[in-house]
């Protein structure tokens, strides 16, 4: 409570005169705890002793035209203000960052005007460091929480004011007196903030802009039937349309690659195989991209031989390779990734079944002294949670499900349910070709499944030609942006779509929610 003995001594200073100071406290501008304890002090005055002690002012109930008046101001402003320090009227006490908070399926927007205007008021909004499930932060006019412009920052402290004939005399004095205030504060307060402040934790919390981790995440992309020419004439925007931004400004990019990287290899007996040319893995690089999942039932379609080059013309390009290695642990470990105040550590595993050719996935999983992909029937799973990490962000990225549901089922439900219990922050999944929907399970995102990404020739499919593309903004483990893209594949081209093609998937996910 050093805050309120530093109030005190201010107080006492300020009456340093034969007379009295008048003093009176504008309470119906203060929060009811910061009022409850600035009110004790002043009409108590006691010392940090507990020692009686006259103050030097007199608080009177009304003010008189020579009254020193000090009232709660609560100011919304953005972060190019940050830093905002002590001016002669204002003693600076508190900036917080404040969110609206929406459900992830809530299409709804705010403008600033609306802000401006009452529309919302302080009191719907929550501290940004408050959100939790099942809520994210809705951005405001486009702009996040991280944005300079973003508009709603709240500054707090007192101001002071005086209307007798010695303004500019005592106006000095406030000033000086304020500032010390300003200082103790600073100095004796704010490091320990948990500790020493008991009331409203919005009171005295000092934030700074904050720093956000961008996971940017596609469906299934097969570069064969035209995709690759594309990429390697035109870039990743002739390929990627609008998501090759997304792609390049994201911390971590992450798509599921179906198919082999080799010019060799036998074909595999199955209904469908893909091979992509060798430069496809540096021109998926270029492109921005940080890991590719290869757990899938692609990664053998030219057998061992186009697995290998694969896992080498990945590694080559300094691309991850996630859930597939030259033995089960090395499919199994996570690619690392800073992230702002915690390390990022991502998984891949997969878990299909028989294919109607025969092709079966398990025969092609990792084992001790047997390359291939981590699949969740053989071990894969238990590796798995065996990494997770407390003081990481950990993110499983999965292939499994089955083809062309709406729903997940009840096996990979529970598949991707124990992930998380056992320690995943966010569990992403691929393989049904089609996006499910959105669902927080005990408390972490999971995206069932995100469809197609860049996949060409699924016009005569079940939606098969449409998918989502996300962007997740995290601070540290706090979820607070979700960002869903819908995309379309116009040919071996990739678009970002309408938002009237999200209504499938906020409606997966409503559904879900019900449920």
């Amino acid at each position: 409570m050093k805050f309120f003995f530093g109030f005190w001594f201010f107080c006492s200073l300020l009456s340093c005169s034969n007379d009295p100071t008048e003093l009176w406290v504008n309470y119906a501008d203060f929060p009811e705890m910061e009022k409850f304890f600035l009110a004790g002090v002043l009409n108590n005055g006691m010392l940090h002793d507990g020692t009686p002690e006259k103050l030097g002012f007199l608080v009177v109930d009304n003010p008189g035209p020579e009254t020193v008046v000090i009232s709660f101001e609560r100011r919304r402003t953005d972060w190019k203000n940050e830093g905002a320090a002590f001016s002669q009227n204002f003693l600076f006490l508190s900036r917080i960052c404040m969110v609206f908070p929406v459900e992830p399926w809530e299409e709804k927007n705010l403008s600033l005007e609306e802000i401006t205007n009452g529309v919302i008021s302080y009191t719907d909004l929550i501290p940004l460091h408050d959100l939790t499930p099942p809520h994210t932060a809705l951005k405001i006019e486009g702009y996040d929480v991280s944005d300079a412009q973003y508009p709603l920052v709240y500054e707090s402290g007192l101001s002071f004011s005086y209307g007798g004939k010695h303004k500019r005399r005592i106006a000095k004095k406030i000033t000086a007196l304020a500032y010390q205030i300003q200082q103790m504060i600073k100095n004796d307060l704010f490091e320990n903030n948990e500790e020493k402040i008991e009331f409203d934790k919005r009171a005295l919390r000092i934030e700074q802009r904050p720093v956000l981790f961008r996971i940017a995440a596609g469906g299934d992309v097969m570069l064969a039937r035209g995709a690759e020419d594309i990429l390697f004439d035109e870039g990743p925007e002739g390929i990627l349309g609008g998501t090759a931004a997304l792609v390049q400004g994201a911390d971590l990019s992450l798509i599921n690659l179906e198919g082999s990287i080799s010019s060799r290899g036998e074909k595999a007996e199955k209904t469908y195989t893909f091979r992509f040319d060798p430069r496809a893995a540096p021109a998926l690089k270029n492109s921005g991209f940080d890991a590719m999942l290869i757990a899938n039932n692609h990664a053998f379609d030219f057998g061992m031989t186009g697995f290998y080059d694969t896992l080498d013309h990945l590694d080559q390009a300094g691309l991850g390779v996630l859930g597939a290695g030259r033995n089960i642990h090395a499919a199994a470990a996570p690619f690392y990734k800073n992230g702002s105040n915690l390390p990022v550590k991502v998984f891949g595993i997969a878990s299909y079944g028989r294919e109607r050719s025969g092709w079966d996935g398990l025969d092609f999983a990792a084992d001790e002294q047997m390359p291939g992909i981590l699949h969740a029937g053989r071990r894969g799973s238990e590796l798995i949670k065996q990494q997770m990490d407390k003081g990481a962000l950990n993110i499983v990225f999965f292939h499994g499900g089955i083809e062309y549901a709406d729903y997940p089922d009840n096996a990979t439900r529970s598949l991707y349910t124990d992930l998380i219990r056992s320690g995943a922050d966010l569990v992403i999944g691929t393989h049904p070709h089609v996006e499910q929907g959105f669902e927080w399970v005990e408390g972490k995102p999971v995206f069932w499944s995100l469809g197609d990404y860049v996949f060409n020739e699924m016009d005569d499919t079940p939606g098969g030609d449409m998918g989502i593309f996300i962007v997740l903004s995290y601070l540290d483990r706090i979820l607070v942006h979700i960002d869903i893209y819908p995309v379309f594949m116009d040919g071996p081209r990739t678009v970002i779509s309408p938002p009237e093609q999200l209504d499938r998937f906020y409606r997966l996910t409503r559904t879900l929610a019900q449920k």
